[in-house]
């Protein structure tokens, strides 16, 4: 019962159409104000919808300044011969669906009998990235508006799912037992197999999830004190090549704080677009209201742009009638 209240209570346990219920007044009052449905697509102009759904993962971080992301590449198909990767990869990489979301099909890749069983499953684009394990996992939400002005808006610090023996309980139990980590039992179970009815000794930590996505287990956690002027010149930087990009959140490792304030040691592997959330308002314990203003302040910014690009005779380049089907497509 403890558990069952925690998860009614706490919001980042919540559907995100539940969570996101009340903004859907504030789409339709920026709707009427810019008499346009799709004002938001011109914010990321070069990818489709600006980056609210069923965009390209690649177009995104293709024109960053390549040294600050980890090297990436697209497959439009899936290539016939499964050794394919061998050419550009070791183990371990990354596999994930070009127009993917919230971690879905991502995958670590550390040897030929998980990519065995990967492979026989793809059936969309998607791309493959190297494997970086840095010690310190952010997401940082960015902005600039087309007149000059750039901001931070968001980090969080992501602190990956993980369970701590007591010498006591199985991993079965320690797993059934987390709040984060029950849901995906099932999983856990497959990719712990040998382990699963294992007792784990008193105070050691086994890592579940390398992934580092809320849905699959990770915390959030409110980094935002990091955020200065000098970091904002950073990402000033990494940016400056790609004329569309003006709003969306990185997913990026770095060896330390120190160093990312230099410039330094930055591996982005994600980029999101208008999609994207200021995720530390999913810090635990964190007040509803507060999330709320949160969200409408970045529902504002995302409205500020578009309506300064669409005064400089930027226009929507999807149709209505695309975006109803992008719609339908994504969430069947």
């Amino acid at each position: 019962m403890r558990n069952l209240w925690k998860t009614i209570s706490a919001f980042e346990f919540w559907p995100s159409y539940v969570f996101y219920a009340p903004f859907f007044f504030v789409w339709v009052y920026y709707c009427l104000r810019s008499r346009s449905i799709l004002y938001f697509s011109v914010v990321n102009h070069h990818v489709a919808f600006g980056g609210l759904l069923r965009y390209s993962k690649y177009e995104m971080i293709k024109n960053l300044k390549k040294e600050s992301v980890v090297f990436s590449k697209l497959y439009e198909e899936k290539p016939s011969d499964i050794f394919f990767y061998q050419s550009d990869f070791n183990f371990p990489f990354i596999i994930k669906p070009n127009a993917g979301e919230r971690g879905k099909d991502v995958h670590l890749v550390r040897n030929i009998e998980q990519w065995q069983s990967i492979y026989q499953h793809i059936n969309q684009s998607f791309i493959l990235q190297e494997y970086n394990d840095s010690a310190i996992e952010l997401g940082i939400l960015y902005y600039r508006y087309p007149s000059g002005y750039s901001n931070i808006s968001s980090i969080v610090i992501k602190e990956f799912l993980k369970v701590k023996g007591d010498g006591k309980k199985t991993l079965k139990s320690l797993v059934e037992e987390n709040l984060r980590a029950k849901k995906r039992a099932n999983y856990f179970q497959q990719k712990f197999a040998t382990l699963w009815l294992t007792i784990l000794p008193d105070g050691k930590e086994l890592l579940l999830e390398e992934i580092g996505n809320h849905c699959r287990g990770t915390v959030f956690k409110d980094a935002n004190h990091l955020i200065n002027k000098k970091l904002v010149t950073v990402f000033d930087d990494i940016v400056r090549n790609d004329a569309h990009f003006h709003y969306g959140r990185f997913d990026l490792k770095v060896n330390s704080i120190e160093e990312m304030y230099e410039g330094k040691g930055i591996q982005i592997f994600e980029l999101n677009g208008v999609n994207s959330e200021a995720a530390h308002i999913y810090q635990p314990g964190q007040s509803l209201l507060k999330a709320y203003r949160d969200v409408l302040f970045h529902y504002t910014v995302v409205y500020t742009i578009s309506k300064e690009l669409r005064s400089r005779g930027l226009k929507p380049k999807e149709s209505i009638g695309e975006f109803y089907n992008a719609f339908k497509l994504h969430y069947s």
